[in-house]
Parts: C-alpha cells; structure tokens; sequence
C-alpha cells in the first residue's frame, strides 16, 4: 500500500500555500514526492516557497490568484487541468466581531474565502478525480467549526459550513472513490491575522486562552493534512479530525 512517506506521481493543489498551514503542507507534499500546485494572492510568499522546494529536490509550482476576484478558479483551471490531491488551506478571521457588529461586507469576505473558494476547487477538480476512479480532499475548518468558540459570528459559522460541505461532498462521492475529510485545528503558529478587533469578542474568547493547549506549529498540522491525503488514510471518509492539542475535550 502507498505510504503517507510516498506521493510519488499524485498532483497536488494546495490553496493558502504562500504562508502558515498552507506553506507547510505544500512543502510536505512535495517532499513525499508529490507534484505541487501551490496557489496563493501572496506572491512573493510563493516564490519564495518555489524556490525552497526547488533547493530541496521537490517539484512545486506556483499559480497567484486572488480568491475575491471574480474569475480566480479559472486562473488556476487554466493552468492546470487535473489534481489527484486537493488541500483547501486558505482562510481569514474576522476580528472575533459577533452579530451586533458584523457588516454585510466582512461577512461576504470571510465566506468568499473559506466556504465558496473551496466550494470552487472541489467544484473544478472533482470531474477528474471522478474521471480517474480515484482522489482524497482535505479541507482545513477550525476547532470553531465544531464548536462556538475560536472566532467571531462570520468565521465561526463558515466553519461550520465548511464541515457541513465536507461531509455532503465525501457522501456524494464515495461510491467515485473520493474521500473528502477535514482537519479542525485550534490555536496555530500561522501567518493568520488574529487581531481581536471586538471588544466584545475579546471579552468573551480571552479568559479561555489560559486554559486551551499551546498553539501548535503549522508542520503539526501538515501532518495531519498529509496523512489524510495519503493512502493510509483510505478507510477515513467524512471525518472531521481535531488537530488542536485537545482543546475541544476541555
């Protein structure tokens, strides 16, 4: 059986890659010997991403595409035809803002990025691996996917429609041979933007940071993101793995 050790051969798209969970899982995969499609709006982060995998051996390229913008899929559909292997990485905060401060705008932002993106990919992607007989996707919710904590009113619930899209999607398709799951991790040493622009927001998460395990560092959950992938992972369908050091027992 392949090994999580081995992606010779599969192509993979990574969203989010310039930076934090994203950079991480790109580069993992491509050190297991995966062709790598890394996207991102960030494109020095890529370049610099690119060149770091080329020094080491691996096979990573780049696409630059702005997920606001209205034709950012076909940017990338453009250049590439078929994955074996897709991780939806990229994702935003929204301030911690609950209901009473949240703007019509900030909420269409933060759904655009963590909800119609992926929704997108796996949109555009999904005819090959049903083509193919075959492919694994991992879409990166949050601890405040599972629970009401983690975020604000916007991040919060696109999490949670995240694994709901995750969970629909790995039912729709498992009879194809395509696995969808997600990882929901808590507290991570990311690139994210983790300002608390809410006072109430702040108010309400602060006290519980005291209590909620030590963020984890982005290769700990490439880890996870990795394994998921990989054939190792070939009975796990549907599943929402929590990568956060425990935080959704406590």
């Amino acid at each position: 059986m392949e090994s999580c050790k081995s992606l010779s051969g599969k192509v993979a798209l990574v969203t989010g890659a310039a930076s934090g969970i994203g950079r991480a899982v790109a580069t993992n995969l491509a050190g297991r010997g995966a062709t790598v499609i890394a996207t991102d709006v960030n494109a020095d982060g890529c370049q610099a991403l690119a060149e770091e995998t080329r020094q080491a051996g691996g096979d990573l390229r780049i696409v630059i595409a702005d997920m606001l913008s209205q034709n950012w899929i076909e940017t990338i559909t453009a250049d590439v035809a078929e994955v074996d292997l897709l991780a939806n990485v990229a994702g935003i905060l929204d301030g911690f803002a609950p209901v009473d401060e949240m703007t019509d705008a900030l909420w269409a932002k933060v759904f655009a990025i963590n909800v119609k993106g992926p929704m997108q990919t796996m949109r555009a992607f999904l005819p090959g691996m049903v083509k193919k007989g075959t492919g694994a996707i991992v879409n990166v919710a949050s601890i405040a996917g599972i629970s009401g904590t983690g975020g604000g009113a916007a991040y919060t619930s696109s999490k949670h429609a995240l694994v709901g899209l995750t969970r629909n999607t790995a039912k729709m398709y498992f009879r194809d041979n395509i696995r969808c799951n997600a990882i929901a991790p808590g507290g991570t040493i990311t690139g994210i933007d983790l300002t608390m622009s809410s006072e109430r927001g702040r108010a309400a998460i602060q006290p519980y940071f005291e209590l909620i395990p030590p963020p984890a560092t982005a290769d700990q959950v490439a880890a996870s993101v990795c394994w998921l992938l990989s054939a190792d992972a070939s009975n796990v369908n549907g599943a929402v793995l929590s990568t956060d050091g425990g935080w959704s027992v406590l």
